[in-house]
């Protein structure tokens, strides 16, 4: 009697584990179409030099790339762009969204070409782009912003 209580603990015990410890299914195709809005915002936000929207599409954590190698923070580069930066543009091309397995993070690629004013200097290059997003607190937010600049 004795060791049919601790057989149906056992099988309690390892049905409260395998219930409580694994995730909710991922909906892949939902979580792909929340990164692409994400992303397409965070380039509005740009083109409408809106920097409150800029602030909230991003991770406080975030990284930017800069075609010159330059590593910039979050700090750095709303300081940059608030000053320095008008009239942006982007054109996405093969826009490419993968979501982790346990969608908790996203990434995608892209083509792109970009235009802006950096003070009084036109600037424009094209190549592809790489976004990582991370998700927290039910929402996507950027983290890493890459550009590898195609030269011709």
């Amino acid at each position: 009697m004795r060791r049919m209580h601790y057989v149906g603990l056992g099988v309690f015990l390892i049905a409260l584990i395998g219930f409580t410890g694994c995730p909710e299914p991922v909906d892949v195709d939902q979580e792909r179409e929340h990164v692409s809005e994400v992303i397409t915002e965070f380039f509005q936000a740009l083109e409408e030099e809106n920097w409150e929207l800029f602030r909230e599409r991003v991770h406080q954590e975030w990284k930017y790339f800069s075609p010159t190698g330059r590593i910039h923070t979050l700090d750095e580069i709303m300081a940059i762009f608030e000053e320095s930066v008008s009239d942006f543009s982007v054109e996405m091309e093969d826009l490419a969204v993968r979501i982790s397995g346990d969608g908790s993070m996203g990434w995608a690629t892209f083509m792109s070409e970009v235009h802006h004013m950096m003070q009084e200097e036109h600037i424009e290059y094209h190549g592809l782009s790489t976004v990582v997003l991370e998700r927290e607190d039910d929402r996507w937010l950027i983290i890493h912003l890459h550009v590898s600049v195609h030269t011709e």
